[in-house]
C-alpha cells in the first residue's frame, strides 16, 4: 500500500520528507518558506513567530530572545545581552544618554521626555524583599502644561499625556530595582508633591514587573494566574471603590476561568486562553500589538505576551505617595516570589479562594507574605484592608500603628 504523505500545514499531497516544520512534521517546500532557522540554537521557527535582530540581520526564536537577548526602551531594537547598559538601554543608547543632559523622542503623537541612566549600584532595599525589576507608571492631574512640568521632574523619567485621566498625563520610570529603585520612587513622589500634582478618581498606578523567569516556565506562570484569580478579592479590597469594577482593571477572575487555568500547561494553550482563541494568527496579530482590550484587566498577561519581559498589576488607585507605591511594589514582588518558590503558597491558593470571610483569606495569605515583608508593611495592608473593607474586618480583630493609619488617609 502505497504511503502517502500531506503536509502538515497546508494538508496537500507531498512527494517526500525533505522539509519539515517546528513541530518536525512533514512539510510542502510552499510552507517551507513560512520557516526559517533561529541564529542562535539553530532550531526551525515560523518566521511569523521570530524575533528579527536587526543589528545582526537574523530571526531568533522566542527562547533563545528570553534567555540572551533584550529589547532596548530607546531605540526599541533587539539587542544581544553583551551589549545591554543599564536600566533597559543598550550600551550605545546608554552612551548618547551620558552626553546629552536632556534629549526628546517622539512615538506616536506622544512626546517622551527622557534622561540619564541612575546608579548601577546593587543592594536590596529597606522596603522592597527582593531584587526583582520593576517599573511604574504614575497617572496624576496637574495644572501646568506637560511640557513646562517635565522640567520639573528627575531626567531619567518619560512623560506622556493620558487621555483617560482628567486635566493630566502619566509619568513612566525606567527599570528599577533594590535600594536604589526605593530612592528613584521618593524623589519623583516628592518632585510630584513639591509642584502641585494631585491626584482625582480619574488616576490610577500601574506596577511593571519582570517576569522573563515565568515566560520561560510556563507552569510558573499558570500558578501565578491561579494565585491572582485566588486573591483578587483581597486585592480589590485594598483599594478604594471606585477600582472595583473600573473599566481600566476589570477583576481577572471574571475574565478567566480557574478550571481552564488549572489545565493549561503551555505557554501555546496560556495565549489561547488569555485571547480566547485557538486561531494561531488572531493571537499573533493580538500579541503584536500594544493595546489589545485584554490589558485592561487587573492583572495584565498581554504585556508579557506582547513585549515578553514584564506582566503588569493594574489595580491600584492613583498616588503620589512613595510609600504607597513602595509597599504595593512590596507586596508584588513578593508573590512573584512566592508563586516560583514556595510550594505551600501555591496550596494555600484553593484554600484563600474557598474561604467566604475575607478576613480569614488575609490571615492565611499574611501568614506566607510575613517570610518576606516586614511587619510594617503586613500592618500598612492590613490597615488599608480595614479602611477600603471596613464590614468585613472589625477594628478589635487587627491591632496597627498610628503611622500605618495615617498612611492609609487615601
Amino acid at each position: 500500500m502505497e504511503n502517502i504523505i500531506f503536509c502538515a500545514d497546508c494538508n496537500k499531497k507531498i512527494d517526500n520528507e525533505d522539509y519539515l516544520n517546528d513541530k518536525g512534521e512533514p512539510i510542502c517546500e510552499s510552507c517551507h518558506n513560512d520557516y526559517c532557522y533561529c541564529e542562535d540554537c539553530n532550531d526551525t521557527i515560523r518566521i511569523s513567530d521570530g524575533i528579527w535582530v536587526n543589528r545582526d540581520e537574523h530571526y531568533i526564536c522566542n527562547n533563545c530572545y528570553i534567555n540572551n537577548y533584550f529589547t532596548c526602551d530607546n531605540c526599541e531594537e533587539v539587542i544581544h545581552n553583551d551589549y545591554y547598559g543599564h536600566n533597559g538601554l543598550c550600551q550605545n543608547c546608554e552612551d548618547n544618554h551620558d552626553n546629552d543632559d536632556e534629549y526628546y523622542r517622539t512615538t506616536s503623537n506622544k512626546k517622551i521626555v527622557a534622561i540619564n541612566p541612575q546608579t548601577k549600584e546593587k543592594i536590596r532595599g529597606d522596603i522592597l524583599p527582593t531584587m526583582r525589576t520593576f517599573g511604574v507608571e504614575l497617572e496624576f492631574a496637574h495644572d501646568d502644561d506637560l511640557y513646562e512640568f517635565a522640567t520639573y521632574l528627575p531626567k531619567t523619567c518619560g512623560l506622556v499625556a493620558d487621555g483617560s485621566v482628567d486635566n493630566g498625563d502619566e509619568l513612566n520610570t525606567p527599570p528599577l530595582e533594590g535600594k536604589a529603585g526605593e530612592k528613584y520612587i521618593k524623589q519623583v513622589c516628592e518632585v510630584l508633591e513639591n509642584n502641585e500634582a494631585y491626584i482625582n478618581k480619574s488616576c490610577g498606578f500601574h506596577l511593571h514587573l519582570e517576569a522573563r523567569d515565568y515566560l520561560a516556565k510556563p507552569e510558573d506562570l499558570r500558578k501565578l494566574l491561579i494565585a491572582y484569580i485566588s486573591i483578587e478579592p483581597l486585592l480589590l479590597a485594598m483599594v478604594p471603590k471606585s477600582r472595583r469594577g473600573n473599566g481600566y482593571c476589570l477583576p481577572v477572575g471574571d475574565y478567566l476561568n480557574i478550571t481552564d487555568c488549572e489545565r493549561t500547561e503551555t505557554i501555546d494553550k496560556l495565549e489561547e486562553l488569555w485571547y480566547k482563541t485557538s486561531d494561531k494568527n488572531v493571537i499573533n496579530d493580538k500579541k503584536s500589538g500594544k493595546y489589545d482590550g485584554t490589558r485592561y484587566n487587573g492583572l495584565n498577561l498581554h504585556a508579557l505576551l506582547h513585549n515578553n519581559k514584564t506582566i503588569e498589576v493594574r489595580y491600584h488607585s492613583g498616588t503620589i505617595n512613595a510609600k504607597k507605591v513602595l509597599n504595593w511594589v512590596a507586596l508584588h514582588q513578593a508573590i512573584f516570589e512566592l508563586v516560583k518558590n514556595r510550594r505551600t503558597f501555591n496550596d494555600n491558593m484553593k484554600k484563600i479562594r474557598l474561604e467566604p470571610e475575607l478576613k480569614k483569606k488575609w490571615q492565611t495569605l499574611k501568614k506566607e507574605l510575613q517570610l518576606l515583608l516586614k511587619p510594617e508593611t503586613i500592618d500598612y495592608f492590613t490597615e488599608r484592608l480595614k479602611k477600603f473593607s471596613k464590614d468585613d474586618f472589625n477594628e478589635e480583630d487587627y491591632q496597627v500603628n498610628d503611622n500605618q493609619k495615617e498612611l492609609c488617609a487615601e
